[in-house]
């Protein structure tokens, strides 16, 4: 049931996937999966952002894109 969360994890650390027999348990799994991401970006609270940060990146782009032309 739960191969697909444990595979993909094993991929983010390099590992090969872990094969599973039964499709209906794979199912079951990336159905259990789409519903936990969905619950937890769902309960994500918005992004806050300063205007000093914006300002700040703003000016480091900015460079950078002097930076190119030189």
């Amino acid at each position: 049931m739960f191969s697909p969360i444990l595979s993909s994890l094993h991929q983010l650390g390099g590992g090969n996937p872990i094969v599973t027999v039964q499709s209906s348990q794979k199912v079951m799994g990336e159905d259990m999966l789409a519903r936990a991401m969905a619950k937890a970006i769902s309960e994500l609270p918005p992004p806050v952002v300063s205007v000093e940060e914006i300002n700040r990146m703003q000016n480091n782009v900015r460079v950078w894109e002097g930076m190119r032309m030189q």
